[in-house]
């Protein structure tokens, strides 16, 4: 074999190898949402009543962990229902949501089964299981979201305009992007 085409062939050997290499780096830690590498802290602390905020009528969210330093994977808000709080019926298709309940309570409907929560108890809700939420005296919960990026439709949902919000086509087009589907 030619001396020249075999160093030829090892370079391109070397240079496949690190292009593999740096592309399973780069989409390892690559955040579609944001479109950037996401560099994801050894650790992070939010203080009690710190953490991005999103106030609403019906509740109060409060970001404790961004699915933009998990890279989707995880998210963490503590969530503080209003009272009359209502969420309609609805499903997730890779979500997984798992409630603490740290102070007050709410009812929970899976089909026909209610179940009322209050202070101390843990809710798992697996992917494609419709639920209903309210709660009449309001609640204050910790909420996990696996494969989910919670703080993602909220930070969309921020920045809707009120005419936005009476447009149901974006409006459901928003939930479904975010994997939250409604009957």
């Amino acid at each position: 074999m030619d001396p020249s085409f075999s160093d030829y062939c090892r370079s391109y050997s070397r240079f496949l190898a690190l292009l593999i290499y740096s592309y399973f780096i780069y989409y390892l830690n690559f955040d579609t949402t944001t479109n950037h590498i996401s560099h994801m802290k050894e650790f992070q602390i939010i203080k009690n009543g710190s953490g991005k905020s999103f106030d609403y009528s019906q509740d109060h969210v409060f970001v404790k962990l961004s699915s933009h330093d998990t890279n989707g994977e995880l998210c963490v808000v503590e969530d503080v229902l209003k009272p009359g709080f209502y969420l309609a019926r609805h499903h997730h298709k890779i979500m997984t949501e798992v409630f603490y309940i740290i102070d007050g309570g709410f009812e929970i409907t899976f089909d026909d089964n209610i179940i009322n929560a209050g202070r101390g108890d843990t809710i798992t809700i697996q992917p494609m299981v419709w639920h209903t939420v309210k709660s009449e005296l309001g609640a204050k919960l910790l909420t996990i979201f696996k494969n989910g990026r919670f703080d993602a439709y909220l930070e969309k949902m921020d920045a809707l305009t009120p005419d936005d919000f009476k447009d149901e086509a974006l409006m459901t087009s928003i939930a479904e992007d975010n994997d939250i589907f409604y009957e």
